[in-house]
């Protein structure tokens, strides 16, 4: 079945699973998973096969609702964590088990394979279609280049804060020694000298701005009285507030709009998908229907096989 660009991948649940399986840790009394209630199944889900050989945890797991016959649609397992394809595990043989219908388990399967664990345990076969395959990868990159923008503006913020902050104390002592939000560059860690300059390049009209300020300031204050200084200074310093927050904003309007094309994005990839895939359905039913009449056949039922 297709997958939505705009819905998790198997892989984001699996880290949020283990995030929530990681958080109960410290617990005295961690919560305890309910039994299913009647009419449904336990399924697990696990990324490879081998980690079923050696009993490890399942990556996630759920409750599914069977069919009123005790069959199961596989197609709910796939909804429920928007995989392209299931396949159901031998928990004895650990192999995936061959089915007449890929979308449907019978009451007989559903009791053999739960036998052991009353539980259904799945993968997603590979390869995956390449369609799936990029929307996962564009997906990741684009989660990725989220992350990177967020951090490289916290760190913005961060030395332009501690440069502001160094101006201060120093024009409060009359000192003329800076700390520069860069330094920690050179002076705690072994950073490139690429991105030191990138660094550099960036904050330096920052930099020589405040060192403006600073020289007038300093300047001022030997001339004048304290009074008029202060009232100077803390005009200098609301200016450069003011800048600070155009700049700011200029991180913020480009993360937004970032934001928008990616979600407009995901929503044409996904319309086009979903629109792809209906039209292959209503293509591929007159066919059908053909065949059935001139075999004579009934349209309608599936194999129930296991």
């Amino acid at each position: 079945m297709p997958v939505a660009l705009g819905l998790p991948t198997p892989k984001e649940l699996a880290v949020a699973t283990q995030a929530a399986r990681e958080s109960t840790w410290g617990m005295k009394y961690p919560p305890k998973r309910l039994a299913p209630l009647p009419g449904w199944i336990r399924v697990k889900f696990y990324s490879h096969i081998y980690k079923i050989r050696h009993e490890m945890l399942p990556d996630m797991e759920g409750e599914v609702m069977l069919h009123p016959n005790g069959g199961l649609d596989t197609r709910r397992v796939c909804r429920l964590w928007n995989l392209e394809q299931c396949a159901p595990v031998d928990p004895e043989r650990w192999i995936p088990v061959e089915r007449a219908d890929p979308n449907w388990l019978s009451p007989l399967a559903i009791r053999v394979l739960s036998e052991r664990n009353n539980c259904l345990l799945f993968i997603e076969p590979t390869p995956l279609s390449p369609s799936t395959a990029h929307k996962r990868a564009f997906r990741e990159a684009a989660i990725h280049l989220q992350t990177s923008l967020y951090l490289f503006s916290s760190l913005s913020v961060s030395i332009t804060s501690t440069t502001v902050s160094s101006c201060y104390d120093c024009t409060k002592r009359g000192s003329s020694v800076v700390l520069h939000g860069w330094d920690w560059l050179d002076k705690r860690t072994k950073f490139p000298e690429l991105f030191r300059n990138i660094f550099f390049l960036v904050l330096w009209p920052l930099s020589w701005m405040i060192a403006k300020t600073q020289e007038s300031a300093m300047g001022k204050y030997m001339e004048s009285t304290s009074k008029s200084c202060r009232k100077r200074y803390r005009r200098t310093m609301q200016s450069y507030h003011v800048l600070w927050m155009k700049e700011q904003m200029h991180w913020f309007v480009l993360m937004l709009c970032m934001g928008i094309m990616a979600a407009g994005l995901f929503w044409l990839l996904g319309a086009l998908d979903d629109a792809r895939y209906q039209a292959m359905a209503l293509l591929r039913q007159p066919s059908v229907l053909a065949r059935a009449e001139a075999s004579g056949g009934i349209v309608g039922g599936g194999s129930m096989g296991f």
